[in-house]
């Protein structure tokens, strides 16, 4: 999905990837998000947002705990070794054993389900806000550091940016020579 962008640019729709067992809360979380202007992804276990994740580059991870197959703690660590896209986990357990154990692993936020749809749309704003800074940042980072030809840094950070797949692996290519 495309949106407009305050120029009158196109920009692609953040992405936000749903991991839920359940599927009546898949639905809710998609449509809502959906709703919001976010083009939204679901998946019923770790092992399913993983393949997900490797064809829908996720501006933001929503995920939940107790899945089959592979729980969430096992996707959390599973992501992790590649990736530092945000993880929201939305989960019913709310034992604080639980919530180190996921935010330890790597987890950026953790909310206790029941929870209200603006609250969570808020934490999804904030990771990407936060993703964006950091992507911004690291592209900087590799463009100075980068010897060689240069392209203006706005345009090469643009370039970098726009699609947050380059970046999903955890790394940044200097600009071309």
């Amino acid at each position: 999905a495309r949106c407009r962008a305050p120029g009158g640019g196109v920009i692609r729709a953040r992405r936000v990837l749903v991991l839920d067992d359940d599927p009546a809360i898949r639905k809710v979380l998609t449509g809502e998000l959906a709703a919001a202007g976010y083009e939204a992804s679901a998946a019923a276990d770790g092992n399913e947002g993983l393949a997900v994740l490797a064809g829908f580059p996720a501006d933001v991870v929503i995920a939940d705990l107790a899945m089959p197959n592979m729980d969430g703690f096992a996707f959390i660590a599973q992501v992790r070794r590649s990736s530092k896209v945000p993880i929201i986990v939305l989960s019913v357990r709310g034992g604080e054993s639980d919530k180190i154990r996921a935010l330890d692993l790597g987890a950026d936020d953790y909310v206790t389900k029941p929870v209200s749809m603006p609250e969570l749309l808020a934490r999804v704003r904030t990771q990407i806000r936060r993703w964006s800074r950091s992507l911004r940042a690291r592209a900087a980072a590799a463009y100075h550091s980068s010897p060689g030809k240069r392209m203006p840094f706005s345009s090469w950070a643009r370039r970098m940016t726009r699609n947050t797949s380059s970046a999903f692996a955890g790394a940044l290519l200097p600009p071309p020579n």
